[in-house]
Order: C-alpha cells, then sequence, then structure tokens
C-alpha cells in the first residue's frame, strides 16, 4: 500500500512539473488566421544582420547531371571570407527537382543517382562556422503541372489537392529534416493567400518552431495578395521580412524587416556567356546604401555545373569580404541615421510600396541597374548608419586631402576617425559644415568610413 501511494504522489509531481510548459505553449501558440500570425515577432538574429549570399544552383539545369566538384566546406567557407551572416540555397525552384532525397518527390536527388544530399551538407558546414541557414522553396512545380503561365491564366489554377496533398507535405519534409533559420518561399505570384493556404501553412511552420525550442523566419512571399512588390492595393504587414528583388527602397519609411536581393550578372542561375557583371565597388556601394535605409543585402551567384563557384563570382564575394573586415563596424547590426519619417496621408506601408524603386520592368538587369546607379548617384557618396553612440558616414571614392560634411555636428573636442587607420583625424567647423583632414591615401579600395560622435 505504501508503495501505491508514493507511486501516485510522484506521479502526481511529474504531472503538476509539466503544466507550465503547458501553459507557456497554449499562450504562444499560432492560429491560422492574419491577427494570430502578425504577431509572431522577427527574430533578433535577422533583424541585426545585414548581409547574405543567395545561391541558384540545380543539377537539373545541366541536363540532370549531378556535380562533381561539389564542396559544402569550400562553398560555406567562401561565404564567411565574404562576410555572409547567413546564406539562402534554392532547395527546389520552380522546376520541381528537389535538392534533397525526398521520400515525397518522385523528382530528388534520391530518385535517378542514389542518395545525394546537396542540402545536408551545407547546412552542417554551415552551422560549424556559425553562419544561419536559408532554404529556398518554390511553391510552384512543373512536374505537377503548376506552371508560370498560371499566373496569366488565373482560370486555369491547379486542383486545390495540390496545395495541400503534395506542396505543403513536401514543404514539412524539407523543414523538419534540416530545420532552417530561414525559410526563402517563392512563386506564389501566380495566385492568392488563400489558394496557397497561406495562413494554415505558416500557422504550422511557426508552431513547428515553437515546438522544437527554435526560431524561423518567413519572407512576404505567400500569395499576390500580400506580396509588398506584386501587390496592387496595401499589402498586410505580414511576414517576417519583405523582399525587394533587384530593387531597392529610395528611403527610410519603415522599421519593418527588408532584405534586396541582386544577383551580380544578368541571370538568376550560372550562364557560360555574360552579357553583363557587377563590379565589386558598385555592389559595396548598393550593399552600403541598402543598410543605411535599414535593409539587409543579399548577393546572388550561380555555381557551374560542375558545382564550383565561378573565379568571377569569388572575386566578387571576397572583394566585399576585404572590404567588410575593414568596415563592417559600420555594418553589422547597424541601423539608418535618420529615422522613419512620418505622414499624414499615407501609412509606411504605402509609403514602402511607391518609393521601391524601380517600379516595373526589373526582367532586364542591366537597365534595372543602370536605373538604380543613376538614383543613388543623385543622392551623393554619402551613407550613414548608426550604432550606439557611434555615427558612421560611408563615403564613395576618394575626394583628396580633405572632406567636408554639412549639417553634421559632432561633439566639442570629439575624436574623428577613419576604420582601417590607426590614428584620429584632423577636423574643423566652419559655419554649418565640418571639414575633415583625410590621410594620404585610403585604407582600403571603393570606399571609406569615418566613425564620429554627434552633438
Amino acid at each position: 500500500m505504501k508503495k501505491l501511494i508514493l507511486l501516485i504522489i510522484s506521479f502526481v509531481i511529474a504531472v503538476l512539473a509539466m503544466q507550465p510548459s503547458f501553459v507557456k505553449a497554449a499562450e504562444v501558440s499560432y492560429s491560422p488566421n492574419w491577427g494570430s500570425l502578425e504577431k509572431h515577432q522577427t527574430p533578433g538574429w535577422f533583424q541585426k544582420a545585414r548581409v547574405g549570399v543567395f545561391i541558384h544552383y540545380s543539377p537539373t539545369r545541366f541536363e540532370m547531371v549531378m556535380p562533381d566538384q561539389f564542396s559544402a566546406e569550400e562553398w560555406i567557407g567562401l561565404f564567411k571570407k565574404a562576410g555572409a551572416e547567413y546564406f539562402v540555397y534554392t532547395t527546389k525552384h520552380n522546376d520541381g527537382w528537389c535538392n534533397w532525397p525526398s521520400k515525397i518527390s518522385q523528382h530528388s536527388a534520391q530518385d535517378r543517382y542514389g542518395p545525394r544530399d546537396l542540402v545536408s551538407p551545407l547546412v552542417e558546414s554551415a552551422r560549424e562556422l556559425g553562419i544561419k541557414v536559408g532554404l529556398y522553396y518554390n511553391l510552384m512545380n512543373a512536374y505537377e503541372g503548376v506552371t508560370t503561365e498560371m499566373a496569366r491564366k488565373p482560370d486555369v489554377e491547379p486542383s486545390e489537392e495540390y496545395v495541400m496533398d503534395f506542396m505543403f507535405p513536401l514543404m514539412q519534409e524539407l523543414v523538419t529534416t534540416y530545420q532552417p533559420d530561414i525559410l526563402w518561399t517563392d512563386g506564389d505570384h501566380i495566385s492568392t493567400s488563400d489558394y496557397w493556404h497561406s495562413t494554415e501553412i505558416v500557422a504550422w511552420l511557426y508552431n513547428w518552431a515553437e515546438k522544437e525550442e527554435r526560431e524561423i523566419c518567413l519572407t512576404d512571399r505567400w500569395g499576390k495578395d500580400i506580396r509588398i512588390c506584386t501587390t496592387k492595393t496595401t499589402p498586410k504587414k505580414y511576414g517576417d521580412f519583405w523582399t525587394l528583388e533587384r530593387r531597392i527602397m529610395k528611403d527610410v519609411v519603415t522599421d519593418h524587416p527588408w532584405e534586396s536581393c541582386l544577383t551580380l550578372t544578368d541571370s538568376w542561375r550560372y550562364a557560360k556567356h555574360e552579357k553583363f557583371r557587377i563590379p565589386v565597388g558598385e555592389m559595396i556601394g548598393m550593399m552600403c546604401d541598402i543598410v543605411s535605409k535599414g535593409g539587409r543585402f543579399l548577393v546572388n551567384i550561380g555555381p557551374a555545373p560542375d558545382g564550383s563557384i565561378t573565379p568571377a563570382d569569388s572575386e566578387t564575394l571576397l572583394g566585399i569580404g576585404k572590404w567588410l573586415e575593414v568596415n563592417g563596424e559600420a555594418i553589422y547590426g547597424a541601423k539608418p541615421m535618420r529615422r522613419v519619417r512620418e505622414n499624414g496621408t499615407k501609412n509606411n506601408l504605402d509609403r514602402a510600396k511607391d518609393l521601391l524603386l524601380p517600379k516595373g520592368g526589373i526582367n532586364n538587369f542591366e537597365k534595372v541597374w543602370g536605373d538604380l546607379m543613376t538614383w543613388t548617384d543623385k543622392q551623393g557618396p554619402l551613407r550613414y548608419t548608426v550604432k550606439g553612440s557611434y555615427t558612421y558616414a560611408m563615403h564613395q571614392g576618394w575626394p583628396g586631402k580633405e572632406l567636408a560634411l554639412h549639417s553634421i555636428a559632432p561633439k566639442p573636442d570629439s575624436e574623428i576617425r577613419m576604420l582601417g587607420v590607426q590614428e584620429p583625424l584632423l577636423w574643423k567647423t566652419e559655419g554649418s559644415k565640418i571639414i575633415i583632414e583625410l590621410p594620404s591615401e585610403p585604407p582600403c579600395e571603393h570606399a571609406f568610413v569615418l566613425k564620429m560622435e554627434l552633438d
């Protein structure tokens, strides 16, 4: 009898000990409706992150030949040298081919070549080096008859069974297998969030992460009616961050996290004969512009068919990393100097959409880049960020012996330093401007950064 009483007491204690976790789960779980989902907080690491690498790669684009020079350690090692805080890899694009050995899809790395997994090695290598993992998943699937043509012919949308019986289970398999920090969805523009069952799927993703005691970060790409770059109405303030594809913001208009993904050439994927390539200095200048407006810079590369990263892509990534080694203090974790401008007639969501640059015609990236450079040139060579008590002035090019900054008032008797230069710089005030005496040569290529405390 005594043993039975002790057993009952032990059971009751165990149940009571479990209660707080049950209560906590009930308090913070997510329901499949916008009101509940919009309460999700963007993970803190992503709010601070500023630099990432995007990789568009799939063996199906290369006559179904699996890569023989693919090395996850080399890829991730290069991203680390480039200063990336996270990467995003195309696990499944709109062709439907899965770069992991799926048990659901008949078109995966397991189907024709045995269990060759192109995702797991990248995930493991990234976590060893402290780089956050982003997995790209396109909602479309050419093998299942879900193509871009449906965006032009909404009357021929695929059946609802595709979404809930195939697409969603495949996504669940990807997420539960690799546990990404970011799920970067795409292809949503062919239909609305209702068709994609976005509220149910996103609720599952948030609840899965909570159950696993993880954080997950989601894009706004869950339907043409809510993605900021495609909707013709006011988009919902939905998604952990907005995705600007080949676009930037003209101004500081929102505190909501956003990211600008830009590719180095006229293609997202590998192209044997490039028609256009962006110089590393221009990419660094665009990174400074994006970060100065509160955005994240996601630079895209397209590895070659054999799995190697091309020398041109490597050179650009290493050039960005070399610059960040000297000047990363002004980028990582930094915020815009200017606050969001209030406007009584428009909310920040509408203003953010209205201030996307360019407005349309983003397929011709050479023209798009020319438009972006024209706009940024008009804004001048300076971009500002702040972190803690310091303000950073990032200047494109080298002005010579001295630099004049207007409407800036450093603290009296404070130091102005140039990142990468050991000694403080001499400066003086002349009316509403300050004159800074520069070193005989810059400490790095492409742009230099001044660090100061403002009055």
